[in-house]
């Protein structure tokens, strides 16, 4: 999602994403326009991504194209389930009010 082919130079359409088709060995490049109504991620390079099941999760990084630019700290989940042309962005996800960590406690 998002990103930048050349330093400091947003890839355009900046709402766009890459995608594989790992049975046909095909890759494609599609434009995520939000539906009516809803919201989307900011255009962004730099960020964290990973796919879990059907969703696409990106976090942080920044926008724009000036260095001294505050760096981004929203989650967002793009939800593929319904197939090729239907997807949804879900967020920004707030963090629950619960917490967990893989680090022992201090005595």
């Amino acid at each position: 999602y998002g990103g930048e082919h050349v330093a400091r130079t947003p890839l355009e359409p900046s709402q766009s994403l890459w995608s594989c088709d790992c049975e046909n060995n095909e890759w494609s490049w599609r434009n995520l326009s939000a539906a009516i109504g809803s919201s989307a991620p900011s255009p962004r390079v730099a960020h964290a991504q990973a796919m879990v099941n059907d969703r696409v999760y990106i976090f942080g990084g920044r926008s724009g194209i000036s260095m001294n630019e505050s760096p981004l700290n929203d989650l967002w989940a793009l939800d593929t389930s319904d197939g090729v042309g239907n997807e949804k962005w879900v967020g920004p996800i707030e963090p629950s009010t619960s917490s967990s960590s893989d680090e022992p406690p201090e005595h």
